[in-house]
């Protein structure tokens, strides 16, 4: 069930009253900045916050040691150049399935390549990612994409993939491996 748009409008023009920014994705969802702005600026002046993106920061190490490990998991390791070209080829994916500035993409992936290479390329477009914990139900699963309204999803299960088939907003769902008739590959051949 998604909220209302009075619901949306009240909790924009809430944090907006707080003087906190606040952030609308494409599909009308307001997502205010829970941290005021005097301790963001504490943050970023005591050395604790970068002030940048996390995709902008990744980069920056990629350029910066492209052959040491950036990733460890049980299908071997990846440095940086090489998690940089899986990211760089999920978000063209992505941007090919209409996904990008401003859209939400959940993700319910186990750890490994497959998480950090999505959820980067999330970034890389300029969109929202969107973790789903582990351990929900379907139900659980539905309701947090109904009420985001992610446009696009990588889910791990294909069970999930039917659970969310009907939600009006999810565009596209991507799955590990090839992809089916219903959804996209992240490895499609």
């Amino acid at each position: 069930m998604t909220a209302a748009p009075e619901t949306r409008h009240r909790i924009a023009a809430s944090a907006s009253r707080a003087g906190q920014p606040v952030w609308t994705s494409r599909a009308g969802v307001p997502f205010p900045d829970l941290v005021p702005r005097a301790q963001r600026r504490a943050w970023v002046t005591g050395g604790l916050c970068p002030d940048t993106d996390l995709y902008a920061l990744f980069t920056g190490r990629v350029h910066e040691h492209p052959d040491r490990q950036a990733l460890v998991d049980d299908a071997g390791v990846l440095s940086y150049a090489a998690l940089d070209a899986e990211v760089r080829r999920i978000a063209a994916l992505f941007a090919q399935a209409d996904l990008g500035d401003g859209d939400v993409v959940a993700l319910l992936l186990p750890n490994g390549r497959d998480a950090v290479a999505a959820e980067l390329a999330v970034y890389a477009i300029g969109s929202v990612a969107l973790p789903i914990p582990p351990g929900g139900d379907d139900r659980d699963v539905r309701a947090l994409l109904a009420r985001s309204r992610a446009r696009g999803a990588v889910l791990a299960s294909a069970r999930l993939t039917q659970a969310v088939a009907d939600l009006p907003y999810l565009r596209t769902v991507f799955t590990p491996g090839p992809g089916d008739a219903r959804t996209h590959g992240l490895h499609s051949p």
